[in-house]
């Protein structure tokens, strides 16, 4: 049902990893673990996924802290008292916002994802930790950015002791996208490497490459940057908008300070 994101493993102070679609108890189109609450799928078969999940990793479901995923680049600290924020109710996520920062230990941050790119962050110097939902409008709008941006104002952290995970999200091979996407990209100055043209006069948009440009742009080292390259449109065992259709079930990414 999860898997530990490896390029977090040497870090012991820290758990961070990725749900996949498989062994929880939600019954189709949600089949079988959806994470998410705001999708239409049976409440109570989502808060088990949740605790199954989260117990494999050790942290409580009751405290993940989840955002309410706007398609922005609003980034929020997270402190003691926001823990269990969405936890077992959309209502109360963080309002407005697409990323998390935080500083306190055994505070789950959550994001959920069918396509979109889950960027998970540790700031190896002051010992801090952010995420981020990314997908093509907050892509656009240097959602990665923001979310280094947020452990430099919020705890004076360091882009060069920031590690970076890009988690599974759709790939170049599958995320064709039209011209009002690829004029939101060039308005916004981002290079034209992250796109290339198919076939039929359309674009390939590379999220993984475009959100890696922007974390260096931030100051964080290339070599500090991991990408799983598992495309959750033709990758088994993820959930997929694309692959799946409008109903669908989301992946769960959670990253949390011991």
């Amino acid at each position: 049902m999860v898997d530990i994101i490896a390029a977090f493993r040497g870090f012991e102070s820290i758990v961070a990893a990725a749900s996949t679609r498989e062994g929880g108890v939600s019954e189709p189109p949600y089949d079988s673990a959806n994470m998410a609450l705001h999708v239409g799928d049976d409440r109570a078969a989502v808060l088990k996924n949740r605790a199954q999940a989260c117990s494999e990793l050790g942290i409580s479901a009751a405290d993940l802290v989840c955002a309410e995923q706007v398609h922005g680049n609003r980034v929020v600290k997270v402190t003691d008292g926001d823990r269990g924020s969405g936890a077992t109710c959309c209502d109360d996520a963080v309002p407005g916002t697409d990323g998390l920062v935080t500083g306190v230990p055994e505070v789950p941050l959550a994001v959920f994802t069918a396509d979109c790119v889950p960027i998970l962050v540790y700031e190896a110097k002051r010992k801090v930790v952010g995420m981020a939902h990314a997908g093509w409008r907050g892509t656009s709008l240097r959602i990665a950015e923001a979310l280094i941006r947020g452990l430099e104002e919020e705890f004076g952290g360091d882009p060069m002791s920031c590690f970076v995970v890009l988690g599974p999200s759709v790939g170049p091979c599958c995320y064709e996208v039209g011209p009002e996407v690829v004029t939101a990209f060039r308005e916004r100055g981002h290079p034209e490497e992250i796109f290339s043209r198919t076939e039929n006069d359309k674009f390939w948009l590379d999220m993984w490459q475009a959100n890696a440009i922007q974390l260096q742009d931030k100051g964080v080292p290339q070599s500090n940057i991991s990408c799983s390259r598992r495309c959750t449109v033709c990758s088994d065992g993820y959930f997929s908008f694309r692959g799946d259709g409008a109903v669908t079930g989301r992946n769960m990414s959670v990253i949390m300070l011991k």
